[in-house]
């Protein structure tokens, strides 16, 4: 029963049976908190649900009636600091003398209920307030604005999913249908030097196909939990090793020092995902790098975690495009490199998902025009891992 539906009935009620036994028994019997005050606004009745909400000392509220009493009372139970309540309370009794004075108000307790708390003036003067106990019925709405939320996100990331497929995919077979087929064409009319270009540019499009299958492939067994987690402890300057030896070459092509600055290092997660990892910010590193400069890989122990860095003096990132670079959400596709290398978009989701599945943490700091480091935060040890 709300406010609205304890009108002059009910008001009625109370002049004709205000020490009404049987009145007192069905409030009490009631699951919402009501209170019942006079003009001058002292409490004439409460159901003892309003007593045990507010945590109030019947003797106390018996000595003390006055809803101003009560309210300071109600107001440090809730939280409010002291130094606010007073003009809270003025503000409160306030509303009550306005004219259109039905009232309506959500409170959140310490203990994380939630109240709605209605009141109703009626003609006699008399006030009647109730509250309701909405707990259930906020987290439920809480519950769904979570998963509306959530589905718009998922719809953003098929949007964005879709995007890369279509832009990204599209390119490089449109470049390598176009030379393959200049290549059968015309290769009796070509010279060695023109196949050879022209080959080169078929390798270097079925290769971006590669590594946009591979990574989308990669990113989409994720989603399905198809990839295996198998955590041990390894030495980090043997995956980076590995990665400096596969992209040491790439690196030369642009006049790039790939330099490995590790040491002995241990920590706990899978390697191939790792491996993964800083093969794809290597890889990044290299595409966003100028030619005639350095990159370097380093790894240091920290108190509670091993960190890898990736540090590069390339072309950098924008501050306000940072926050986008971990969400398949993000409207705009990949950016092209110092070398006009296309890029897949998924890389460093790719390697977000797979850091935070080894229970570890990556960071990005940079600055357009200066140049990018991107660490990643990875435990020690197995009881680090849990």
């Amino acid at each position: 029963m709300s406010a609205e539906n304890l009108g002059d009935p009910f008001d009625q009620a109370i002049l004709n049976a205000e020490n009404n036994s049987v009145l007192q028994d069905v409030m009490d019997k009631m699951a919402q908190g009501i209170a019942v005050w006079d003009a001058d606004l002292n409490l004439l009745l409460y159901s003892q649900k309003f007593l045990e909400i507010w945590d109030l000392d019947e003797d106390h509220v018996k000595k003390n009636p006055q809803l101003p009493v009560l309210l300071r009372i109600i107001l440090l139970k809730v939280g409010v600091p002291k130094d606010q309540v007073d003009e809270m309370v003025k503000v409160r009794l306030q509303s009550l003398q306005e004219d259109d004075a039905d009232l309506s108000s959500i409170i959140q307790l310490p203990d994380g209920r939630w109240l709605e708390n209605m009141a109703r003036r009626a003609t006699s003067g008399r006030w009647v307030m109730t509250y309701t106990d909405i707990t259930a019925r906020r987290n439920a709405e809480d519950k769904e604005h979570a998963a509306l939320a959530e589905l718009e996100l998922l719809n953003r990331q098929k949007d964005r999913f879709f995007s890369i497929i279509a832009h990204d995919l599209r390119s490089p077979f449109n470049a390598l249908m176009g030379f393959s087929s200049h290549l059968v064409d015309k290769a009796d009319r070509l010279s060695a030097d023109q196949v050879k270009e022209f080959s080169g540019y078929v390798h270097q499009s079925a290769e971006q196909v590669f590594k946009l299958l591979e990574n989308l492939l990669d990113w989409a067994r994720l989603q399905m939990e198809r990839v295996e987690h198998n955590p041990v402890s390894f030495n980090v300057p043997e995956i980076v090793r590995r990665t400096v030896d596969v992209l040491g070459p790439v690196a030369e092509g642009k006049n790039i020092r790939l330099i490995d600055d590790t040491s002995d290092l241990q920590t706990y997660a899978d390697p191939d995902m790792i491996d993964t990892v800083i093969r794809n910010l290597v890889n990044n590193a290299i595409k966003f790098t100028p030619e005639n400069v350095s990159i370097t890989v380093s790894a240091t122990r920290k108190e509670t975690h091993i960190e890898i860095n990736v540090a590069d003096t390339g072309i950098g990132i924008d501050e306000a495009r940072i926050s986008d670079m971990f969400s398949l959400a993000q409207t705009s596709n990949s950016t092209s490199g110092t070398a006009g290398e296309a890029g897949t978009g998924l890389g460093l989701i790719l390697c977000k998902e797979l850091v935070e599945r080894n229970n570890g943490e990556i960071h990005i700091a940079s600055q357009s025009g200066v140049g990018t480091d991107i660490s990643i935060m990875l435990p020690h040890t197995p009881e680090q891992a849990c």
